[in-house]
Formats: structure tokens, sequence, C-alpha cells
């Protein structure tokens, strides 16, 4: 369902499907997942935090925040789907010292 979106570029503001950014990334695994996130709530998470739960067992679907202004999506309990600026879509445990030293925390979208 969403191994073809491994290996995409990074692309500045990209929503795909050539590309993709962050919130781009996070909002097209959110649609599939059929998450009825709105693009809004990802591009200020900051100041929507009163629409998402913070949860401490993450989830498929649920956004991974690390500051300053980047997420990435649960794909299960153990990996997250991200794409940065240099590395395409890829696939990280979020036990990775590069996730774990950095992480804000994992929230779930509540309307």
């Amino acid at each position: 369902m969403i191994d073809d979106l491994i290996g995409k570029p990074y692309k500045e503001n990209g929503r795909g499907p050539d590309g993709y950014d962050c919130y781009g990334l996070v909002e097209i695994v959110s649609r599939r997942l059929e998450i009825d996130l709105p693009a809004f709530g990802l591009l200020c998470l900051e100041a929507m935090k009163h629409r998402f739960i913070k949860v401490s067992k993450p989830e498929a679907g649920d956004i991974v925040f690390v500051p300053p202004g980047h997420v990435g999506i649960m794909e299960n309990k153990n990996t997250m789907l991200q794409v940065m600026d240099r590395h395409p879509v890829h696939r990280m445990r979020i036990n990775h010292p590069w996730v774990k030293d950095r992480i804000e925390g994992f929230y779930r979208y509540a309307g």
C-alpha cells in the first residue's frame, strides 16, 4: 500500500507523485490509511496540537514530530516513514539514534 513511495525523492513543497516533502508524505500516507487528516493541521502542527492527542504507544498513521518542524508518519508500531532534504522516502525504526534522540512525540489526529 505504501511500498511504491519508498525511494521517491525529496522535493521542496512536494505533494507527489514525483517527489515529497515531509508534510506531503504524511498527507499521502494518511489518505492511503484512510485517516482524514487536514493538510492545514500538518503545516502548523505546533499551533494545532489541541487537535492532536499525544500518545505513548504509536500505531500506524500516528504522526512523529521531530523539532524544529520535521514530521514523519508511523507505518507500524516500530517503523516510521520519512523524507528529508537529500534523503528520499525511507523507513526508519523509531529506536534509531537519529529519531530517538530528537523526537518530541507521537501524535494521533483527534479531529
